[in-house]
């Protein structure tokens, strides 16, 4: 019996010990779809702990270090967008790039850059875990701290140009890296879920959790639907209208 692929990649790969499981298929095609893997016939009840998963696509392991890699040899040269990462790296969703990141990247005022450079000024540093000391990945500083910020615009500005904090409308400062984190932690909810599914998941205030959302939405990251609720872009749920 003769067995075709019925949708073969576009390159050429040794295919002698493809055996048609899941593994098999990632480590062959890279990124897969799971409803492209569902038509074609391949399970998904077995993935692998270091497959990188963004709502409705997988990514072999290998693969995504490579891509990594190279997404932070393009953020060296200068930020981009999730959007234009995807398109630099030739990855079909810009979900999958936010599920690649690790600490050495972070998502500030909607452009990927790296983290803090180890020569960072020392006081701001200072002032950032001063701010945050006892504080939830998704809590703003204490009172006296916030009011401290705030009242010292220059500090504010150069904390958040380095990248070390995210000042969403409202006067709300969060640690630099809580969009980042925001969107694999709603990832990994049912799609779509409501503010308050969202804000349990974050464990936050429903001020906090709406500010991120729509900071998110702005992003490319999550789509409000009409009634209120959200989904993560890519996550397979399709948007409606």
């Amino acid at each position: 019996m003769t067995v075709l692929d019925p949708c073969p990649p576009g390159h050429k790969r040794d295919i002698s010990t493809h055996d048609g499981s899941l593994a098999a298929e990632l480590r062959l095609r890279g990124v897969i779809s799971r409803d492209h893997a569902r038509r074609i016939g391949v399970s998904l009840e077995e993935i692998s702990g270091d497959t990188v998963k963004a709502g409705g696509w997988l990514m072999d392991g290998d693969c995504a270090r490579v891509k990594l890699t190279g997404l932070k040899g393009l953020v060296r040269v200068r930020a981009l967008t999730p959007k234009e990462a995807a398109r630099e790296l030739r990855i079909p969703d810009p979900a999958l790039v936010f599920a690649l990141m690790d600490h050495s990247l972070l998502l500030e005022q909607g452009f990927i850059r790296p983290a803090l450079a180890r020569d960072l000024d020392s006081e701001l540093l200072s002032a950032r875990d001063s701010a945050f000391f006892g504080r939830g990945k998704f809590e703003t500083p204490a009172e006296k701290p916030n009011s401290y910020l705030l009242a010292h615009p220059r500090l504010l500005r150069d904390m958040r140009v380095s990248g070390l904090i995210l000042q969403l409308p409202g006067n709300i400062i969060l640690r630099g890296d809580a969009a980042t984190k925001a969107l694999r932690i709603v990832t990994g909810l049912s799609q779509p879920f409501s503010v308050s599914e969202a804000r349990i998941a974050l464990r936050t205030n429903r001020r906090v959790c709406l500010a991120l959302l729509q900071r998110l939405d702005e992003l490319g990251g999550t789509k409000k639907l009409p009634d209120g609720r959200r989904i993560v872009i890519g996550s397979g749920q399709p948007p409606i209208d």
